[in-house]
């Protein structure tokens, strides 16, 4: 994808963080096209209803609103992104704190809430 082309969805993977509370971010990819979007989103398997997992796999459209999600394994991560999950984690964490960071900065200013823990996110 070149800088000019403007992106129709996106695909995210995430993991639900008991330690801080948070929905992590792990890896992501932008599609240009609505085939392109479809199209990588049916190479992600969903784990079956009665298997558990805090990874979850979420289809957003142009806005980050998520149009589709599914729980998916570890392993599916990893196949995905080419690196373990516990490096992902690691990175993802450390971004989060960045971005806290910023927010703080920025809600002292301006009032605004520095975090969204899961239990608010309906």
């Amino acid at each position: 994808m070149s800088g000019k082309e403007s992106c129709v969805g996106y695909i995210q993977v995430g993991f639900s963080d008991e330690v801080s509370g948070e929905f992590i971010c792990l890896a992501g990819i932008g599609c240009v096209t609505t085939d392109e979007l479809e199209r990588e989103w049916s190479n992600i398997p969903a784990l079956a209803a009665q298997d558990e997992s805090r990874f979850i796999a979420d289809m957003l459209d142009a806005s980050g609103d998520v149009m589709q999600d599914r729980r998916v394994s570890a392993e599916t991560i990893e196949a995905l992104t080419g690196r373990s999950v516990a490096d992902l984690i690691v990175d993802g964490r450390r971004r989060l704190a960045a971005e806290l960071e910023q927010l703080r900065g920025a809600g002292a200013a301006a009032h605004l809430p520095v975090s969204r823990p899961l239990a608010n996110q309906g």
